[in-house]
């Protein structure tokens, strides 16, 4: 065992703890919490992939073949869901995962920053995708409207097969009246090839498989240590 290894086993350990005490934790703002348990878990999944990374040659072998699979370029992302919220501008931040059928569903995060008038649009969005299929992009482009707020309803980009993910704005529909939002933003990485789109998610459900696994036994860890402490005491 290397020490990023035993290093890796410390933080999710320290993770579990975290979670458990916000599982208790009744005080302090509802929101504050949400985010903070949001956080832990990313992270925790995080660590969990990089410490099967480390121990398990079949986790990576499918991690590597998916991103392979992933990787694509011209891909259309349509904006499938708008609200008219008439406070707030476009998201800032995107996340997201490829669900069950293989597409992409890109919302923002339930307690997110936005842009601070629709004036503003996103032109392009920039981030990542891991081999599970999960997403975090951010805006890495604005445009600005002077008269009314523009609502972009198509984006084109691409996935290479590192992960990195990128996409730019294609068209878009001027407004005066009506303020409609980014809510929702979709796309089939994977056209109509079905042979690939089920490999990548066969593989996909193996590793989440593995990590809920390991997830299991570090879980049984820190409660077996839990109780001997009690039991000194």
């Amino acid at each position: 065992m290397t020490l990023k290894h035993d290093h890796i086993i410390d933080e999710i350990k320290a993770g579990i703890l975290q979670l458990n005490k916000l599982g208790k934790k009744k005080n302090g703002l509802f929101v504050n919490r949400t985010k903070r348990r949001a956080k832990l878990h990313r992270e925790q999944r995080q660590l969990l992939f990089d410490l099967l990374e480390l121990d398990d040659q079949e986790f990576t072998t499918l991690w590597n073949r998916n991103l392979d699979l992933l990787k694509a370029q011209d891909l259309i992302f349509s904006v499938s869901s708008t609200g008219g919220n008439l406070l707030n501008g476009h998201p800032s931040i995107l996340t997201g995962r490829i669900n069950k059928i293989g597409t992409i569903v890109l919302k923002p995060p339930r307690y997110s920053s936005s842009f601070l008038s629709k004036k503003f649009y996103p032109k392009s969005y920039v981030g990542s995708i891991n081999a599970t299929g999960q997403l975090y992009l951010k805006s890495g482009s604005t445009g600005i409207n002077f008269f009314g707020s523009s609502l972009p309803t198509k984006f084109v980009g691409y996935i290479e097969s590192n992960g990195e993910i990128q996409m730019q704005i294609k068209n878009k529909e001027n407004e005066i009246f009506i303020s409609g939002r980014i809510s929702k933003i979709t796309c089939n990485p994977f056209r109509q090839d079905k042979a690939r789109q089920d490999e990548f998610l066969k593989n996909k459900d193996k590793m989440m498989h593995k990590a809920a696994q390991k997830l299991s036994v570090l879980e049984k860890e820190v409660v077996s240590k839990s109780i001997l402490k009690l039991k000194i005491l």
